[in-house]
């Protein structure tokens, strides 16, 4: 039988990873990131990725230092860095992007478990009406970036 799931993220209750992004929906096999208005001068720390990394400028503007060349990456501007290339990042002005990700040629990012409306972690669920839901009684939970189910 084929998945009919559904989901919906709303961007004002998405948790933030470690390097200040937010995780918006996620499946079985691609998942979505966001930058919002990173600060200029911000530079990411050099990194490899062992999968290719593709991103989309909605505002702003960097540059990504890529194996020893620079791209100038402005709003409407889309990029590839490719498996295994060190390179980093320069905003040059305010950065907003988001990066599409596979879970499948990647791992998936490390779950996060129930989260609330708040995007609070759930820490006693309840099921009602076919909803479940949190402890604060905020709304309905989600199952955060990572989930199979």
């Amino acid at each position: 039988m084929a998945d009919t799931t559904i989901k919906k993220v709303e961007a004002g209750s998405s948790p933030r990873g470690e390097m200040g992004q937010k995780y918006l929906v996620a499946g079985k096999r691609v998942s979505m990131r966001l930058w919002i208005d990173e600060p200029r001068g911000k530079l990411k720390a050099p990194t490899t990725r062992d999968y290719e990394t593709v991103g989309y400028v909605i505002s702003g503007s960097a540059k990504l230092d890529l194996e020893g060349q620079t791209l100038n990456l402005k709003a409407g501007d889309s990029w590839l860095v490719p498996a295994g290339a060190s390179h980093h990042y320069t905003i040059t002005e305010p950065f907003t992007a988001s990066q599409p990700r596979s879970t499948v040629a990647t791992r998936p990012e490390p779950p996060l478990g129930d989260r609330c409306s708040r995007g609070k972690q759930a820490a006693s669920i309840r099921q009602t009406r076919g909803a479940r839901h949190c402890g604060c009684k905020c709304g309905p939970v989600e199952r955060s970036l990572g989930s199979t189910r």
